[in-house]
């Protein structure tokens, strides 16, 4: 085959391709389109949360919730890139992940509840993940525009900043506030679940599925 036809053939299969927004944008971007989907669909049955809270609940609790998912976005942002450097510290999983982990059980230390906080619990667990895959959804259609070095990765940095994002929706619509049990179990238990969710995800999608 000559060189000529060769080049006809490569020509024919290739399209152009958007240039991908800067490192900034997508920082920005990404916490807030999570938190944008969450808040909509928590909007649905009121933010009873929000009510329930008193000023300084609110100042400590919905800042602290943004500052990790814009920690998570920056680590997102920057795996969508080949060859942009990462957090040194990686307080995404340096930090954040194990913190999880260790409160996520506590939950189970505690005295036996009554059998209405279990359905509660049940109830608003199933409900964050719902808005997590939601939210997972959402952001996964986007985020294909970059190219993703490694898919396992890829879906366990997607699903937590999406289980971050279903938190911050629990946080708004669930009137229970300041009891660990039920933060810890159906609240933070969510993140922990959305990354695990997300890293299968990213093992078992087709090959190429996170890049565009």
């Amino acid at each position: 085959m000559k060189r000529r036809d060769l080049e006809s053939l490569l020509l024919q299969d290739l399209k152009p391709v958007k240039p991908l927004a800067s490192l900034s944008y997508r920082t920005l971007v990404l916490p807030l389109a999570a938190v944008a989907i969450a808040a909509l669909l928590a909007a649905v049955t009121g933010w009873k949360g929000w009510q329930a809270m008193d000023s300084i609940s609110r100042l400590l609790t919905y800042p602290l919730i943004a500052g990790l998912l814009l920690l998570q976005a920056v680590f997102v942002a920057r795996e969508m890139e080949p060859g942009q450097s990462r957090p040194k510290t990686m307080w995404t999983f340096a930090v954040l992940i194990p913190a999880l982990l260790l409160i996520f059980p506590l939950g189970l230390l505690l005295p036996a509840l009554d059998p209405d906080s279990w359905m509660h619990g049940i109830k608003c667990f199933g409900r964050g993940t719902m808005t997590f895959v939601a939210v997972f959804a959402g952001l996964a259609f986007w985020l294909r525009r970059g190219y993703f070095v490694s898919s396992e990765r890829a879906g366990t940095a997607i699903g937590i900043l999406a289980g971050l994002g279903a938190f911050f929706s629990q946080e708004l619509y669930c009137p229970i506030v300041g009891e660990a049990w039920h933060v810890g179990l159906a609240h933070i238990g969510v993140v922990v679940t959305a990354g695990m969710i997300g890293f299968l995800a990213g093992r078992f999608s087709p090959p190429g599925f996170w890049n565009r």
